[in-house]
């Protein structure tokens, strides 16, 4: 995020979003200098490194500034004095009594000041404001290309706007567990309707309040992992007489702004879900993590689905447990029983005999998934299929035979 006195935004009809960098010729050749300059101060003081950039900000100020506080945070910046700064001020307090008169009196206290410290009277002066800004030294910095860094700069845009969210909504085709652990650990309350992800903390629910800005801003790098996403936010703004409301959206087609691509690679978290989706089951699709369902005030993310001519059945593997995790696996698991069609495979070590869940379709495994008997359970669900089908075609021809 960058300070918001960098943010500028442009506001119509309600709507509001900030004023991105557009990758082209003129903002590649000012992120090229910026960068050039953070490269050109390694081994030089952070005073030095400011006042460079100070002679270039004329150019486009905001830019170049919310371009160097990005680049601040790729630098190692400390003090170059190998004597505490602190503890040299201290001394020569202890030796000047308080206070000196003359040079003469100075280079006294100096001299003393550097004996106990055991080093010379310059390198003494040197350290005593080593720790001042200005005289901080640029020890390392991490470069990168100007295009990521433009980058870069579009994504802290975003998440400086979010700092005045007082609500958000998101939708999210796929990454969905990240997104939900993040969510989890930001600390924000979730509800679900119609695919929509609503988003707020605690506090909301007394009061419109900006507290978790912050937490919304976190979550958006994850979000846009995601190969499809979208979100919505209420972002709150002084004017002249009140606060006002405005609407931020964003979605993956802004993507190129900003350069965050989605993983392609299937993540399993156990040996048994990676067997599961190399298995082939006739004619029916593997999706892994396919979507968010609610379970009533609970989200659940099934671990596969089944897919075959517009039928969807779930799939849950239940391996890993603690009596705490299983308790609350079985509670979401029978909610979203009631109106979904669901696989479940248990581990028989499990310390459940299968009567806790509500599911038909409970199938147990040792050590290999029970493949044969999946197949089974979906030669039954295309029978059905084939039989809606048959009376499907039978009630559309009837009236032709009268």
């Amino acid at each position: 995020m960058l300070t918001s006195d960098l943010l500028v935004t442009k506001i119509s009809k309600g709507k509001i979003e900030p004023v991105y960098a557009r990758l082209d010729k003129d903002n590649l050749e000012i992120a090229g200098s910026v960068i050039g300059v953070f490269e050109g101060k390694v081994g030089r003081t952070y005073g030095e490194l400011i006042q460079e950039l100070e002679g270039i900000e004329e150019i486009n100020f905001r830019l170049i500034r919310g371009l160097a506080q990005i680049l601040e945070r790729r630098c190692v910046i400390e003090t170059e004095s190998a004597i505490d700064p602190i503890a040299a001020r201290r001394t020569v307090f202890e030796e000047s009594g308080g206070f000196v008169t003359g040079n003469d009196g100075r280079e006294r206290v100096l001299d003393k000041a550097a004996r106990r410290l055991s080093i010379g009277p310059e390198e003494l002066e040197r350290a005593l404001w080593a720790d001042q800004e200005d005289n901080l030294a640029v020890k390392e910095f991490r470069t990168l290309a100007p295009e990521d860094l433009l980058k870069q700069y579009n994504l802290s845009l975003a998440q400086t706007l979010l700092f005045r969210a007082t609500a958000m909504e998101i939708r999210v085709k796929d990454n969905y567990q990240p997104v939900f652990r993040k969510i989890k650990q930001l600390g924000l309350i979730y509800s679900i309707h119609d695919g929509k992800i609503s988003l707020e903390g605690p506090l909301s629910l007394f009061k419109m309040t900006e507290k978790y800005g912050l937490a919304f801003a976190r979550l958006l790098p994850t979000l846009m992992q995601a190969s499809r996403w979208s979100l919505k936010a209420s972002i709150s703004r002084k004017t002249f007489q009140e606060k006002r409301i405005y609407e931020f959206a964003l979605d993956h087609t802004r993507r190129s702004f900003f350069g965050i691509e989605s993983d392609p690679e299937v993540v399993f978290d156990s040996a048994i879900e990676k067997e599961f989706y190399q298995l082939g089951f006739k004619g029916w699709t593997v999706q892994r993590e396919p979507a968010v369902l609610q379970a009533g005030e609970f989200a659940i993310i099934p671990d596969f689905s089944l897919e075959r001519n517009g039928a969807r059945i779930y799939v849950e593997i239940i391996g890993f447990w603690t009596p705490e995790y299983l308790k609350h696996k079985i509670q979401k698991l029978n909610l979203l029983q009631e109106k979904e069609s669901l696989i479940l495979l248990v581990n028989r070590n499990l310390a459940c005999t299968g009567s806790e869940f509500l599911a038909n379709n409970l199938l147990f495994y040792d050590k290999k998934i029970p493949h044969l008997e999946i197949i089974k359970i979906l030669r039954g669900y295309e029978v059905k299929q084939k039989a809606r089908f048959s009376l499907l075609i039978c009630s559309r021809a009837w009236p032709i035979l009268l």
